[in-house]
């Protein structure tokens, strides 16, 4: 049986690294066989977890309450660029979202 360290890490698509950048601050290792759930491991403090992006979020971004230890590794320069990027991904959100309301709204008015 190969040991932890040597599964090779899970490739993420360039389009859920856009959506959910902290995913570039952990290695992937095991993808669960349903939902978001995932084994990974966080390239600050070496510490392999499971569970979800937002887990990762509440390990990386140091939020209490999240089902997971916070990174002590993290420091204050690291979280500042870790939230820059968090903030930069939120609109691209916002306005995919946009884009699919106007499409579905426009669609809906040629039907009439």
């Amino acid at each position: 049986m190969a040991g932890r360290d040597e599964r090779a890490p899970i490739q993420i698509d360039a389009q859920q690294m856009n959506k959910n950048p902290l995913w570039n601050h952990v290695v992937l290792l095991e993808r669960a066989g349903t939902g978001g759930n995932a084994r990974w491991r966080c390239k600050y403090c070496g510490e392999e977890y499971g569970g979800s992006y937002s887990r990762v979020k509440s390990h990386l971004l140091r939020v209490q309450g999240g089902g997971i230890k916070i990174c002590a590794k993290v420091t204050k320069s690291v979280l500042s660029q870790l939230n820059s990027e968090v903030a930069k991904a939120k609109p691209l959100k916002r306005m995919q979202f946009a884009v699919m309301l106007f499409t579905t709204i426009v669609f809906a008015c040629l039907e009439l």
